[in-house]
């Protein structure tokens, strides 16, 4: 099939029967949201589920009762774990609304 778009010019590989797949990517930022992402401080740096429980005990000597505490930022690849926290891991904070944001989808506590 792909033999009919071949030119003179075009370079073939032969793979002897092993596959290719492109590398496909979305290189982009949204340029306000990046610019003032860091601007009342650095983000934390949230590796683990571990540091997503210590991100949320330090926020709560912070935070009035009550009050909500944001995990800013997180998306699952950055994480030891590689996927989302259920809510039960946000639930050190019982005195505290707790989200969990990964920009796209969030998970709050009970």
């Amino acid at each position: 099939m792909l033999k009919a778009e071949r030119g003179a010019g075009t370079k073939v590989i032969d793979l002897k029967g092993r596959t290719v797949l492109p590398g496909l990517f979305d290189n982009h930022v949204h340029m306000l949201r990046a610019g003032l992402s860091e601007f009342r401080g650095p983000l934390p740096r949230i590796d683990s589920f571990a540091a997503i429980q210590s991100h949320i005990r330090g926020q709560m000597a912070v935070t009035p009762k009550g009050s909500w505490i944001i995990v800013p930022r997180t998306f699952p690849t950055r994480r030891k774990e590689m996927r989302m926290p259920a809510r039960e891991l946000l639930d050190v904070a019982v005195e505290h609304p707790v989200m969990f944001d990964a920009s796209y989808v969030v998970v709050v506590n009970s």
